[in-house]
């Protein structure tokens, strides 16, 4: 059975992908403004990076990719909690019933 609701996640994936586009625009628009840029930069660089890196990391699982063919070389840290709730909102139900033991083992691949 296919699962629609990855099509959510990829969704999901492509909005902030254009989220940090616009906001990179918008950097460059306010350049002279320090204050207004660095905010800009700074929410681009944390908080849309941060989702976006999570939700491919789910995406991925549900998927049946490798962990290590989404993040070969991962030197930045995740948030297994952020990861797992996308897992249970987007996964089908038969994978909620063990997945934060699965998603554990999945790293370790």
């Amino acid at each position: 059975m296919k699962n629609h609701k990855l099509i959510y996640l990829k969704v999901k994936i492509k909005s902030l992908q254009e989220e940090a586009k616009i906001i990179r625009k918008f950097e460059k628009k306010y350049k002279k403004d320090d204050v207004l840029r660095n905010g800009l930069c700074e929410h681009r660089k944390g908080i849309v990076r941060d989702e976006q890196f999570h939700t491919f990391i789910a995406y991925g699982f549900l998927r049946g990719r490798s962990f290590r063919s989404i993040a070969p070389n991962l030197e930045r840290k995740y948030s297994h909690t952020r990861v797992l709730e996308m897992c249970w909102k987007y996964g089908t139900s038969d994978w909620r019933e063990d997945v934060d033991r699965k998603l554990k083992e999945w790293y370790k691949e």
